[in-house]
């Protein structure tokens, strides 16, 4: 998943030859190259390491900036202008620039080989820094980054995988309200599509979850989020592991009705991390789930509120460093009803949620739709099917999830 060359690679492919190009359509990385006599290469794709080695030896797309100086700037993500670099005619002067950070530096050397040995010793030492607040800024700007500030990135997938498990889904699967049940068990599967600005792309979630009783209102919970990520061409791939401790601070026995009452501290460690974007990020963090639920009859009303933290800790992969800074709070704040369909084994739910990133990010606020079918497959197991999607303007992201607990 982690390119060693990781942060280095991009900002390499800018200066040692040219950018790559505008992309077509949803390319995920998307240069534009004008050489000195005017010619100008358009080139896009979802891997920047190809681009990037075609790009240093001017070959396939970029063959026809042999013997020219050239201005490129990159589209990273839909945003524009990310990286720009120019290079003179005689290969001994070039000037790297991110424009949003400010970061900008100029080498110069007395011949190709002279200025080639700056570059690399300037990767060696302050490139990881400049390119970690590139991506920074990336995930504040760009709908469809992989770390941070979206629905699909990875801070907001851990937050949303422990607000279903402690928040709404603690109705539907019985969290620690069966005094007979001391282990349970939850397998889940997310799939869908995402849309945003252009860019077309798909996802794969699967969730494994264990919680055991240490007493009739204490339990402690684990569990292992996995994704793949498919935006624009450029895939992503993210493992979360999470810590809970679910506290029933107001019981219901089985179907009786009344009042529960749950609310579970929980913290987790992630990594992120993608070959095509030559980047990868470790997460840590946590937060505080709660959900009160109301059962009269056959409707349970479900109210879930959730707030929690991520931040960044240094990767070291072969000498290289993935030190992407995030720094990010999201509250969520959603409500569910069920209906146990006359008293049977199935019930039929729906609901909605609302979430928000408090610090910056491209997606500032969300909506997420709630709405499924599932059956009571005795005292000792629930399956059940939803329809789930993010919404926000200009992004969307149906999908569905079909979850499997099994008490013991």
């Amino acid at each position: 998943m982690l390119k060693p060359a990781g942060g280095r690679w991009l900002i390499a492919a800018m200066i040692l030859a040219a950018t790559t190009s505008r992309a077509r359509g949803a390319d995920f990385f998307d240069v534009t190259a004008v050489g000195g006599s005017g010619t100008t290469v358009n080139a896009g794709g979802g891997d920047v390491i190809d681009l990037a080695n075609n790009l240093i030896n001017k070959s396939s797309q970029f063959a026809a900036l042999q013997g020219q100086g050239f201005t490129a700037s990159l589209n990273y993500g839909g945003v524009a202008n990310a990286v720009v670099f120019t290079e003179n005619s005689a290969q001994t002067q070039a000037t790297l620039t991110i424009p949003s950070t400010g970061f900008s530096k100029t080498f110069t050397g007395s011949n190709s080989s002279s200025l080639q040995t700056q570059i690399e010793d300037f990767l060696k030492s302050d490139g990881d820094s400049a390119y970690s607040a590139l991506i920074q800024q990336v995930d504040q700007q760009s709908a469809v980054a992989a770390i941070d500030g979206n629905p699909q990135a990875t801070t907001a997938l851990i937050a949303t995988d422990a607000f279903e498990r402690f928040g709404i889904d603690a109705t539907q699967t019985g969290e620690v309200q069966d005094p007979d049940h001391g282990y349970q068990f939850t397998v889940s599967g997310t799939g869908g599509t995402t849309r945003s600005e252009g860019f077309d792309g798909d996802f794969a979630d699967l969730a494994l979850g264990g919680q055991w009783e240490l007493n009739d209102t204490v339990a402690i919970a684990t569990a292992t989020v996995l994704q793949y990520r498919s935006i624009g061409s450029s895939e992503v791939y993210t493992a979360g592991q999470e810590l809970g401790l679910p506290i029933t601070l107001v019981p219901r026995e089985g179907t009786d009705s009344g009042w529960r009452w749950q609310i579970t501290p929980w913290g987790f460690a992630g990594i992120s991390g993608s070959y095509d974007q030559a980047e990868g990020a470790l997460l840590i963090g946590g937060g505080a789930t709660n959900s009160v639920s109301w059962r009269t009859g056959d409707l349970t009303f479900t109210l879930a509120d959730q707030a929690d933290y991520a931040t960044n800790t240094d990767v070291q992969v072969d000498g290289y460093s993935f030190d992407v800074p995030v720094d990010q709070w999201i509250v969520k704040n959603g409500v569910d009803v069920s209906w146990q369909v006359f008293s049977s084994d199935w019930f039929v739910n729906g609901g909605g949620a609302y979430s928000e990133f408090l610090n910056h990010a491209a997606v500032p606020n969300y909506w997420t739709a709630i709405g499924g079918v599932g059956v009571n497959l005795g005292r000792h197991a629930v399956l059940k099917a939803d329809f789930m999607g993010d919404f926000a303007p200009h992004y969307t992201a149906p999908g569905g999830e079909v979850l499997l607990t099994v008490s013991f």
